[in-house]
């Protein structure tokens, strides 16, 4: 395979748009990293940064086994946001047409008011902002749209 095929997406910009940083930052690339994901993780890490993990070639999660909710983001091939997915419960499904990576973090650790440079809104409960891309301002004049997820057993 070529290593065009699977560009390396600069992680950290979409960090910094969605206004996770700081935080650890693990890259899930060995089978067992990508299996387990966070389930066997803790949220924040031993020096007290949030845990948030990358999984490269992923257009769907799940969060079976999770202890706590997830915000989960799906990335495009040129680290463009397609979508942001908050407050996600255990046991869901996610996936996201286009996505070449997704981004996950416990979303306990957001405050309930804080917002991204593109003005989505982080760490409200179940909640999804689908955006086109990173680099494009993305306010609520402009289509950024929210729909609930069915958080219900």
């Amino acid at each position: 395979m070529a290593t065009d095929e699977f560009p390396r997406i600069d992680y950290a910009c979409v960090l910094e748009t969605l206004g996770w940083q700081p935080v650890h930052l693990v890259v899930a690339e060995r089978f067992r990293d990508r299996l387990l994901g966070m389930t066997v993780r803790q949220p924040v890490t031993a020096d007290g940064l949030p845990l948030a993990m990358a999984f490269p070639r992923c257009a769907s999660v799940h969060t079976c086994f999770m202890r706590y909710p997830l915000d989960v983001v799906f990335i495009d091939r040129g680290g463009g946001i397609l979508r942001v997915c908050e407050g996600v419960a255990p046991w869901r499904f996610l996936s996201c047409a286009g996505a070449f990576a997704a981004l996950e973090r416990a979303s306990l650790i957001s405050p309930s008011k804080m917002r991204t440079p593109l003005g989505i809104r982080i760490g409200a409960s179940a909640a999804v902002c689908p955006v086109r891309a990173a680099q494009r301002a993305c306010d609520a004049s402009s289509g950024c749209s929210r729909e609930k997820i069915e958080n219900a057993p």
